[in-house]
């Protein structure tokens, strides 16, 4: 920048990283994310005809986030092309027009934002409906807890995917190693980054053995797409004995033809909701004046 775009854009540069009580202090003492906010304050305002922009989303509180997006926005809106690097799916879908999927440095995917989504998170998506821990001391959790084994499965006989159309199974197969523990499961679904749903059971006391739990997924609930599976193991309410992230992927395929709309629906769930339409009477339903 030169010295006059510098004194032309001090100010808004210093407002935007909120470092107005840091001016005298030196940069090489400004913490990682001061440094972050204030590169990428600088960068913003530079008016390039590309910004690339790596994981800036990663650092800052959820306000400071929330000024970068509306900034890049600000950006991209003036004609200028951003090249936005995130593993934060939501972030790339409110901000980006198109998406790049890269692995090892090679071109995996191009397209719509959406279509590269669903190849980033369901590139297993076909062959991760179960995952099993046969040697118990290699199972995750501690000397308490260990998760022994994770299904998907569809309930309708000779079926080996979900649909959205009907029912779907959870199985959960974990080993209590010391007695009279309060042992309760919580799942979380993610559909492209986003929590669908949180469940969990009562917590229980257990005798030390192999348990199955079992949770079923009601049928016109999921919506079609690619969803991934985090479950936790807790004991006596709070304490997280187990967390495996992404234990299962797996996609919702939608097995019925609609005649109504023939395109994507967004949204994590779709529930088939009760609809009533009722005739008023003709003074009701006229306008008025």
């Amino acid at each position: 920048m030169s010295k006059a775009e510098i004194k032309k854009k001090f100010d808004e540069i210093v407002a935007f990283a909120e470092v107005e009580k840091f001016l005298d202090t030196p940069v090489k003492r400004y913490s990682s994310g001061m440094y972050v906010r204030l590169a990428f304050a600088v960068a913003a305002h530079l008016e390039p005809e590309i910004l690339v922009v790596d994981e800036v989303l990663a650092v800052g509180d959820a306000q400071f986030q929330k000024k970068c997006l509306g900034k890049m926005h600000d950006v991209a809106g003036h004609g200028r092309t951003i090249l936005f690097v995130s593993h934060n799916m939501e972030a790339v879908r409110s901000l980006c027009s198109r998406a790049v999927l890269l692995s090892h440095g090679a071109l995996v995917s191009s397209g719509g934002v959406e279509e590269v989504l669903d190849a980033y998170l369901g590139e297993d998506a076909d062959s991760n409906m179960e995952q099993v821990w046969h040697d118990a001391h290699s199972a995750p959790g501690d000397d308490v807890l260990r998760l022994r084994r994770v299904r998907a499965r569809a309930t309708s006989a000779g079926c080996d995917y979900l649909t959205i159309e009907n029912e779907s199974i959870l199985e959960i197969d974990y080993q209590v190693l010391t007695a009279h523990e309060q042992v309760c499961i919580s799942i979380h679904l993610f559909h492209q980054g986003v929590c669908a749903f949180v469940g969990g059971n009562q917590s229980a006391p257990h005798a030390c053995g192999r348990y199955q739990a079992r949770v079923v997924i009601p049928p016109n609930l999921l919506n079609s797409g690619v969803y991934s599976l985090t479950v936790y193991l807790i004991t006596n309410t709070t304490q997280h004995r187990v967390v495996v992230r992404d234990v299962l992927v797996f996609r919702v395929e939608e097995q019925q033809a609609r005649a109504e709309y023939l395109g994507h629906i967004i949204g994590a769930v779709r529930p088939r909701l009760s609809w009533t339409v009722e005739p008023l009477s003709e003074a009701e339903a006229r306008p008025q004046a």
